[in-house]
């Protein structure tokens, strides 16, 4: 599970706190807060998601 190709309900996302402010991994962070919150998680297995090869970011850092 990887943030790109990750979907969270607006109420949910605001239930569970939003992205934490680790360093990394943030989106697992709110993946775990989301299940102990009682929001279902899913994860199916025959998903395809294409997200770019890309190195350099888009957008501006804000930390």
């Amino acid at each position: 599970m990887h943030g790109a190709n990750l979907g969270v309900r607006a109420s949910a996302h605001l239930a569970c706190g939003g992205f934490p402010e680790p360093a990394s991994a943030e989106d697992h962070a709110l993946v775990a807060a989301s299940a102990a919150g009682g929001y279902r998680v899913s994860r199916p297995r025959d998903l395809r998601v294409a997200t770019s090869a890309r190195r350099a970011s888009r957008a501006e850092s804000v930390r």
